[in-house]
């Protein structure tokens, strides 16, 4: 009866534990684009606020003059994480709910505007590749790790 009573408090204790929480700090640091347009170079800057919050910002340069620019944010919230990207003269942002966490990668969708339904972002050593894409279109981003 004793060895029953310590097995369900075993298993009691390690069901109760709570797991690691998945996080996003392999994306953190400074990458630049290397599969870029001809004259063009982009930048992509993470950091982490808090274990519920991390912050990006993503542009890109010609001659010198930034010709796109997007703020970006993972946020759980409730349990779930959600990333928020927005893009210039928009008053609000479009908001990907994050559907799957595996390891070094992630995958954000949102079906209900025409383009991108889906962000995808995974790190391999030292590059990070990322796609937006919906059904009909996919672009990719290749991104090398710079100090």
């Amino acid at each position: 009866m004793r060895s029953i009573f310590i097995l369900c408090i075993l298993v009691i204790s390690f069901s109760c534990k709570e797991q690691a929480s998945p996080n996003f700090d392999w994306l953190l640091g400074n990458w630049e684009r290397v599969n870029e347009e001809e004259g063009k170079v982009t930048y992509e800057f993470w950091k982490k606020i808090t274990d519920k919050e991390y912050k990006g910002l993503s542009f890109t340069l010609k001659s010198n003059d930034t010709i796109f620019k997007e703020n970006m944010q993972l946020l759980k919230i409730d349990g779930k994480w959600n990333l928020h990207v927005l893009a210039p003269k928009e008053p609000h942002p479009t908001v990907f709910k994050v559907t799957t966490m595996e390891g070094n990668s992630f995958i954000a969708e949102n079906k209900e505007i025409e383009f991108p339904t889906k962000i995808a972002y995974k790190q391999m050593d030292t590059s990070l590749n990322a796609a937006v894409s919906n059904k009909e279109m996919k672009i990719s981003f290749e991104f090398k790790k710079i100090e």
